[in-house]
């Protein structure tokens, strides 16, 4: 470091030297509109109420959550007034007011219908014979393999599970890896803090040209799922 980069960073204030240090999210603008979002972006679907489903966190798991995301920088928060009919709406304003998050330094987005789901519900997150080993793939009928028995897929999962093993990587950092040159940034919906630096841990991953092949000359067109 420079003098005087170091002198510059001597007049800024200590809890913002603190945030910039702690900050290890990436952020990238959104489309043309001049928005800047971090990558991840932290979707609110596992944040409310385990009434709602019993993986979903509650108040006590998520506010402590919704603060270290914070912190580490993840600074947009994805939600939805069905996530747990309305809750996690409601917990996303709790943790701002009790940590004194400036609702200006966040970006709340919200939509209707549906969500897609980056890593595809946990399928691209661990080894098929690790499917059924979550509480939410116990819970859900069909388990991580939405509405069907993810026979089409077990072949591009192979595909990661190998790329994951050679690049010494866990199986996320290779979906994330994909999809980051292929979206702004990807929603992820975060069980605790292990996972939000497993996240984080990505960013600067490229897969070559040739691991991309790989991965993508397994897919088959697929029937849209309840969303477009």
């Amino acid at each position: 470091m420079s003098k005087l980069s170091a002198a510059k960073l001597a007049t800024v204030p200590e809890t913002l030297h603190r945030s910039i240090q702690a900050t290890s999210a990436e952020f990238r603008q959104l489309g043309r509109s001049g928005l800047r979002v971090s990558n991840p972006i932290l979707g609110g679907l596992q944040i409310g109420s385990s009434q709602w489903f019993p993986w979903v966190l509650d108040k006590e798991k998520a506010l402590p959550l919704l603060k270290y995301a914070y912190d580490k920088g993840i600074n947009t928060w994805d939600t939805a007034n069905i996530y747990s009919n309305g809750q996690s709406e409601v917990l996303m304003g709790k943790a701002m007011r009790k940590y004194n998050i400036p609702r200006r330094k966040l970006t709340l987005m919200t939509k209707c219908y549906r969500v897609w789901a980056p890593l595809a519900g946990g399928q691209l997150a661990r080894a098929p014979e690790q499917n059924g080993r979550t509480l939410r793939s116990i819970v859900n009928k069909n388990g991580a393999f939405y509405h069907n028995d993810g026979s089409d897929s077990e072949e591009i999962v192979r595909r990661v599970c190998e790329v994951a093993r050679r690049r010494g990587w866990p199986m996320s950092h290779v979906a994330l890896a994909w999809l980051n040159r292929r979206v702004t940034a990807p929603i992820i919906g975060f069980s605790s803090a292990e996972r939000i630096d497993e996240a984080l841990a990505a960013r600067g991953k490229v897969l070559t040209e040739e691991e991309e092949r790989h991965l993508e000359e397994a897919y088959r067109p697929q029937d849209i799922l309840g969303h477009a």
